[in-house]
């Protein structure tokens, strides 16, 4: 298994968080050596259930 932080081309990540009363959401956005710009790689909506 390959873990993102020991691939030489990943250059930068960001990872922002929200939550609110009955969920949490992220973002994972980063830039490689190809797209050197933040782009989003992955998005994730986890809501509570009763």
């Amino acid at each position: 298994m390959k873990f993102i932080h020991n691939d030489p081309r990943m250059k930068n990540s960001e990872r922002i968080f929200e939550i609110t009363e009955n969920s949490l959401s992220y973002i994972v956005k980063m830039s490689t050596q190809n797209t050197p710009e933040h782009q989003q790689h992955l998005k994730s909506l986890l809501k509570k259930i009763k």
